[in-house]
């Protein structure tokens, strides 16, 4: 049974759930605000949460964030938050873990993701995602004219898709190492340079 203290958390009274109960399918974005709700109220010290307001309305999923940011303040919360939405992530991550085919190219504090990043895929990825804060100086997005499949054979398995790895043999052949500076991590050949 609901405590009235996470419905309360969640603005929700009981009148609505037992109300709701009858009215999930004509109201989807209710739905959405509902249970991504619930499960924030019942949220434990570390929670996973895949893909958590990707279904969402865009209010909606405001809402939702702006909750699981508060309570993630106040109440000292943990979350390992998967998600293909930087802005997200932007928004609710302290630190970021960029991955590319199961393998993780990049991770940091979201500050150096987003203001320093190395990795040719997080810069692909930053440049295509609009910021409520853009970075100061404008990140411009390398293209390839088509995107083959990784070949399972190349040491980097974004060679195909990056404009550096298409010309460097280094990177379809040179085992990777990952390159550290403090706790900024890499995956890459030749990584973009460092700004700072």
């Amino acid at each position: 049974s609901c405590s009235n203290s996470v419905l309360g958390m969640v603005k929700l009274s009981r009148m609505t759930l037992t109300f709701f109960s009858f009215t999930a399918l004509a109201l989807p974005a209710e739905a959405g605000w509902l249970f991504a709700s619930w499960g924030v109220g019942e949220a434990t010290a570390f929670d996973v949460l895949d893909e958590a307001v990707s279904a969402l309305d865009v209010s909606v999923r405001a809402q939702v964030l702006n909750l699981l940011r508060k309570l993630q303040i106040e109440r000292n919360l943990t979350y390992l938050f998967i998600t293909h939405d930087l802005g997200v992530a932007h928004y609710l991550a302290d630190e970021i873990a960029v991955m590319f085919r199961g393998k993780i190219v990049e991770k940091g504090d979201r500050t150096q993701i987003f203001s320093n990043p190395h990795h040719h895929y997080t810069k692909n990825l930053i440049s295509s995602v609009p910021l409520a804060e853009p970075p100061d100086d404008e990140i411009e997005m390398t293209s390839v004219d088509t995107f083959p499949m990784p070949n399972p054979t190349d040491a980097c398995s974004y060679r195909n898709r990056c404009a550096v790895g298409l010309v460097k043999s280094e990177c379809g052949s040179k085992e990777l190492k990952i390159s550290i500076a403090g706790s900024h991590e890499w995956l890459c050949h030749f990584p973009l340079e460092s700004k700072v």
